[in-house]
């Protein structure tokens, strides 16, 4: 269902033309409000809808995106590991023998490993 939003997106940009450096404008325009795996999946949906009407036209010229190249920096940053430190800290707001204190040092403990 991306795929089609994204291409009449393009189309509703475009004003109806279609072509390699108007693609490669359009992600350019693309990248100055969206992230760039965002830009990038765009990118796809585009690269696979003009492979598809090079292939039912049997024009090999009518693939346009092919050529656009993707964005870097796509991928996400992983999230940093707590050091042991501040999980020994954490831990240690939980003090004390009522039941609920023992259960949440119990699930930290447990979910820190």
């Amino acid at each position: 269902m991306i795929y089609l939003t994204t291409i009449d997106e393009f189309f509703a940009w475009s004003a109806g033309r279609l072509s390699g450096p108007l693609i490669e404008i359009w992600r350019d325009a693309l990248r100055k409000k969206l992230a760039p795996q965002t830009v990038n999946v765009k990118l796809a949906a585009m690269r696979y809808a003009t492979k598809r009407y090079a292939e039912r036209s049997g024009n090999p010229r009518a693939d346009v995106a092919r050529y656009a190249e993707l964005l870097k920096g796509g991928a996400a940053k992983s999230p940093r590991a707590m050091s042991i430190d501040t999980a020994r800290r954490l831990v240690a707001t939980c003090s004390g023998s009522d039941i609920a204190v023992v259960r949440d040092r119990t699930l930290l403990i447990v979910g820190l490993r």
